[in-house]
């Protein structure tokens, strides 16, 4: 499912680097300092300097890394794909460390981490980190294979808020009220998942959602709140429907198993305890920011949150379970353990680590 993955305002850097410095420094104590040369890590994304997943994670990140290594690791950035786009071809051939990886853009060489983009696999940004994470790392089923095959080690994850589904004109409160809606989709388990419910999926990118319900090409979107503002779509989504969960989106930050192995031990632990604390406040943040949107939505934008009832919600989950069962076959289709994965993410549990 690709995800929208906009520009965010500047701002929150500077709160989420003061909350961090603390486990930067005691990592940071008992590493000595050395006078010579760091060690440069190269880091390529798809993405601009500004946008969130930058400031908020790879940056915070980094950052951390560099204090509680006493300057020992540097980070040389290319952003918005100036090495190129073929992330696992950076990596494998040295011209790139690091790289922002995106399961749902990479299917053909990361199909199996799409099932935690599927329906009802977390409640809320943190709880989908923290399951991901669960699978993604060493030691994890896709850590081991997935990503193993790929040459990458995982150093943290991210999930985004669950999406759901918005309209333009009338507050849905039934299944009925669904059939036949042209609804904006992307990615194969949003388009599943409006199909699931009767609707019409129509592949429009985020750039031109608005124009496509201004003009009523389309009669809502399967969105998020927190991806609403960015595309001036407050005023056009004006109704959302809550206690369903279409499914989300995931992202990896990763490293080459080459470059890994290259660093000392204790390099190594700074970067993971660094990895895990970017990890953890970055979701929380996504949290945070879904939640005030909405809110500011239903008190200065007119929009109205309509809650299923309990059997609306237990009529709209069977129905998704229809997603579910063709990502499976999807994944046999292609020779993957989907089955396998599956009882491994529903084994895991969003407690923190």
């Amino acid at each position: 499912m690709r995800v929208n993955y906009h520009t965010r305002k500047p701002g929150r850097l500077r709160r989420l680097l003061q909350a961090s410095l603390l486990v930067s420094a005691i990592a940071g104590a008992a590493l000595p300092a050395f006078a010579q040369t760091p060690l440069t890590l190269k880091f390529a994304h798809r993405f601009s300097s500004k946008h969130y997943l930058w400031t908020d994670a790879g940056a915070v990140f980094t950052e951390q890394v560099k204090r509680a290594s006493n300057g020992r690791i540097a980070f040389e950035l290319y952003p918005a794909g100036q090495l190129g786009k073929d992330y696992f071809n950076l990596l494998r051939s040295g011209l790139a460390d690091i790289a922002i990886f995106i399961p749902s853009y990479e299917s053909d060489k990361l199909p199996m981490s799409s099932v935690a983009e599927l329906p009802g696999m977390y409640a809320d940004a943190c709880e989908g980190a923290r399951r991901y994470w669960k699978l993604a790392r060493t030691g994890g089923v896709l850590g081991d294979s997935e990503f193993a095959r790929q040459g990458l080690h995982v150093l943290f994850v991210a999930a985004m808020p669950p999406y759901t589904l918005m309209t333009t004109r009338k507050p849905i409160s039934s299944l009925d009220q669904v059939q036949g809606l042209k609804l904006r989709s992307t990615g194969a388990s949003m388009i599943k998942a409006a199909q699931a419910l009767g609707g019409v999926p129509v592949q429009i990118p985020s750039s031109e959602t608005y124009e496509a319900l201004s003009r009523g090409t389309v009669d809502g979107a399967i969105f998020l709140h927190y991806g609403l503002p960015p595309y001036n779509l407050e005023d056009l989504t004006r109704y959302a429907v809550d206690g369903i969960n279409l499914g989300g989106g995931v992202i990896a930050f990763a490293i080459s198993q080459q470059a890994w192995a290259k660093l000392p031990a204790d390099i190594q632990g700074v970067m993971t305890q660094a990895a895990q604390a970017t990890q953890e406040t970055f979701c929380q943040g996504l949290d945070e920011d879904d939640r005030k949107t909405r809110d500011d939505m239903v008190k200065h934008h007119g929009h109205q949150v309509t809650r299923l009832t309990p059997a609306q919600i237990n009529l709209w989950n069977s129905k998704l379970t229809q997603v579910i069962d063709a990502w499976l076959n999807d994944m046999q289709a292609v020779g993957q353990d989907g089955q396998g994965v599956l009882k491994a993410y529903q084994a895991t549990n969003g407690q923190e680590i």
